[in-house]
């Protein structure tokens, strides 16, 4: 994953994020504007491909990535945005709606459940990425948040287990 998402003011481990132009003219927020890069699905790098080279990539097993923190061995986390671009956005529970909405997960890394269960959610503030980008909203990959403004939501969706599969 931080080969992927790895970013600090230095500078990006890919520097596309999606699959717009490199210039960021349509929307200004930075090379590909987050059109489309997802860790299961790209940006993939394949050594000795050329462009135009046609490839076929099947995806044979994932695994949960386990914590590096000792204090959550065993446990892998993922999350979910409830953005304005998504299926989620207008069909939150509580108000107010419609609202952006971030959605932490813990899931078992060991595979011996599953099923994932929500930790906390916060409300999507605007972010300033490491290049100095404010996102209002959540349009762009793998933009760093900074947790000092955010409110974590600690106890939603109790007793409520998300089938993994």
């Amino acid at each position: 994953a931080e080969s992927v998402f790895r970013w600090t003011a230095e500078g990006k481990s890919v520097e596309r994020r999606g699959a717009g132009p490199m210039d960021a003219s349509l929307f200004g927020r930075g090379a590909g504007e987050g059109l489309g890069v997802h860790i299961c699905t790209g940006p993939v790098f394949v050594r000795g491909a050329e462009e135009g080279d046609v490839l076929e990539v099947r995806i044979i097993d994932v695994a949960p990535r386990p914590c590096a923190n000792p204090k959550y061995s065993g446990k892998a986390f993922g999350s979910n945005a409830a953005a304005s671009w998504g299926f989620h956005y207008k069909d939150l529970l509580t108000e107010p709606k419609p609202r952006e909405v971030v959605t932490i997960y813990e899931v078992d890394a060991t595979g011996e459940r599953n099923w994932a269960r929500a930790v906390y959610n916060f409300t999507w503030t605007p972010q300033t990425d490491p290049s100095g980008v404010v996102h209002k909203t959540i349009d762009y990959p793998g933009v760093p948040v900074d947790h000092s403004t955010v409110t974590e939501n600690h106890g939603i969706l109790k007793n409520v287990r998300i089938p993994v599969r």
